[in-house]
């Protein structure tokens, strides 16, 4: 019978392995720094993705500092997409000891809107860099050689809890352009209000005042020139508590948020008597610590509720109470009651001798309307003259200081019709036919209206909140009638029964 040799399974060999970098044979040159989301576009972007017919992934290993190592290709997909995995991603940046990763890719068709698979992407290598200490800097889509750009780090895209950018030693660039974004945002506002305010824009912008009655003028105007057709906006976060997600691939409406911080001074302790400086026992000047707050301001993003879809199981939240006073003003006996609940200062029909609809008498402390207008034009002179009576009133009203002698007879016509146009437009009214032509002939010049704007938009905003709570207390007393006429009409019925 023949022998069976056994070959032994236990012995192996594992050979050693060296793996390093390889440099292509392309060079990128500039004479730029490589320092913002810009800079990055327009040197690598035009450099090397311009024309490209197919998306093309490019991986930029970057130092401690944020400055730019090397640049990798890390895949070359199709008309639509470009595919790859964050682990052919982070090798180069691995080999490299690079402290930060940045990220490019193009859009052949132009259209630099996101995709879902960027978005993923991006929230992969997020997390990806975070585990393996080489945090994404940013992820940047560049158009198909025409100049445009999108930096998921400008529209805050890569923060994760609340957390800033990471930055590199010493600071970071980016850093510096959050900075700049800053600016630049606040230079648009300012070139924008001048041809933004002209004619029809004015009272399209008193629409948005109306719609967005909490923003400051400002940021009603940010909102207005990037996204005219608005109707509700709020934060991602905002949206999402209120059972609606946004879509993928929709970009944020950039709005300007106060951020204040404080800062810590000494002073030198002066002598309350002589003004001078005092000094301890040593001969040192005494000083004391002083904290001020300042307020800065950062980019932040709103999306409108039409970029948004309601989570699908979750029950819908009513965002405003809806307000849907057209025409004749269906409601108009509350709204009369609402406003004149509100006045600061007594209302009173009677007829009026002269061709006036309305006016406030500051002799008599009143409001006076004409009564046989329409539903529509009663209610916004009443609204008017209410705004007459809380600016220009030369008494002490509510607590308040008057300001009537700061304005001329323009600024008080052209704000009092503003303001009557904001707030009917809050409701569903629409007294354009009437309030532009009149705010253009007290107006004159489109000057005069700039220095108005944040007033118009602060006692517009005042009455709107007043008006919600006393319709929403009227809708009580309603209710609570209608309660107790509905016991009075079974009581008036068990009555009869029983008799």
């Amino acid at each position: 019978m023949p022998t069976t040799e056994t070959k032994s399974t236990s012995a192996y060999q594992l050979p050693e392995v060296r793996i390093r970098l390889a440099e292509g044979p392309d060079t990128l040159y500039s004479h730029e720094q490589l320092s913002t989301p810009k800079d990055a576009a327009h040197i690598i972007g035009e450099t090397l993705l311009k024309d490209m017919d197919r998306e093309i992934l490019v991986a930029v290993s970057l130092d401690t500092k944020l400055r730019p190592i090397n640049y990798s290709i890390v895949s070359v997909g199709t008309l639509s997409e470009s595919a790859a995995h964050p682990r052919e991603i982070l090798k180069s940046a691995v080999l490299s000891n690079a402290s930060g990763l940045l990220l490019l890719h193009n859009h052949p068709s132009s259209d630099i809107t996101p995709s879902a698979p960027d978005l993923q992407l991006t929230s992969r290598m997020r997390e990806a860099g975070e585990l393996m200490g080489i945090p994404l800097i940013d992820h940047i889509i560049v158009g198909g050689g025409n100049g445009t750009y999108y930096s998921m780090s400008e529209h805050d895209q890569l923060q994760s809890q609340g957390s800033s950018l990471i930055v590199g030693e010493k600071g970071s660039t980016y850093q510096v352009s959050r900075k700049e974004k800053v600016a630049a945002l606040t230079d648009r506002l300012k070139s924008g209000v001048t041809n933004y305010l002209n004619g029809e824009k004015y009272m399209e912008l008193l629409r948005m005042m109306g719609r967005f009655h909490r923003y400051s003028v400002n940021n009603t105007l940010l909102i207005a020139m990037q996204r005219p057709d608005a109707s509700s906006v709020a934060s991602y976060t905002t949206w999402k508590a209120l059972h609606r997600q946004v879509n993928a691939g929709e970009k944020g409406i950039q709005i300007l948020c106060p951020t204040p911080f404080k800062k810590t001074i000494e002073n030198e302790r002066l002598d309350p008597t002589s003004g001078l400086p005092v000094k301890d026992a040593a001969g040192n000047p005494v000083k004391d610590t002083v904290e001020h707050t300042y307020t800065g301001f950062r980019v932040g993003y709103v999306f409108d509720i039409s970029q948004t879809s309601q989570i699908p199981g979750t029950e819908e939240i009513q965002l405003e109470p809806v307000r849907e006073l057209l025409g004749s003003v269906p409601n108009y006996d509350d709204m009369i009651r609402a406003v004149s609940e509100i006045g600061s200062v007594p209302v009173r029909f009677q007829h009026i001798a002269s061709a006036a609809k309305g006016y406030f008498s500051l002799s008599d402390q009143e409001i006076v309307i004409r009564p046989e207008m329409s539903e529509l034009q009663t209610l916004k002179t009443l609204i008017h003259e209410e705004a007459h009576a809380r600016l220009h009133n030369t008494k002490d009203i509510k607590g308040k200081n008057s300001t009537s002698d700061l304005f001329s007879r323009e600024d008080k016509e052209m704000q009092a019709e503003s303001i009557a146009f904001v707030v009917a437009s809050s409701y569903g009214l629409d007294t354009s036919e009437y309030s532009f032509p009149y705010v253009g002939t007290w107006a004159g010049a489109l000057e005069k209206l700039v220095p108005n704007l944040e007033i118009i938009r602060e006692t517009a905003c005042e009455m709107i909140g007043e008006i919600d709570m006393t319709l929403s207390q009227i809708q009580t007393d309603h209710i609570a009638e209608q309660a107790f006429l509905a016991e009075q009409e079974t009581a008036t019925s068990s009555r009869h029964i029983s008799m």
